[in-house]
């Protein structure tokens, strides 16, 4: 009987840990340091290193980064496309 329960239990926990993977959003997260090149006016995305990177839903508004500023920017890649999630000022 208990060894019929662990297998059952071995079995759900299998399909629970395959389950989230496959239901997950493709992302992962790393960080990169620069130098600003552009800012879109509506502050939607940014430039650096001559790559354009899309400003977060949770960052639209309340960043104030120019051309210029040195920065690191903390990044994820959801559906193909890097977003700015988080960023700092920093001195380069």
């Amino acid at each position: 009987m208990i060894k019929r329960f662990l297998a059952v239990a071995g079995i759900v926990a299998c399909i629970v840990f395959c389950a989230h993977f496959l239901s997950a959003e493709e992302e992962t997260a790393n960080t990169l340091k620069g130098t600003v090149q552009e800012v879109a006016e509506d502050g939607s995305y940014i430039v650096i290193n001559d790559e354009k990177m899309m400003i977060g839903d949770g960052l639209l508004g309340y960043t104030n980064m120019e051309a210029g500023d040195e920065v690191e920017l903390v990044l994820e890649e959801i559906d193909q496309q890097k977003v700015v999630v988080d960023f700092d000022y920093i001195d380069m």
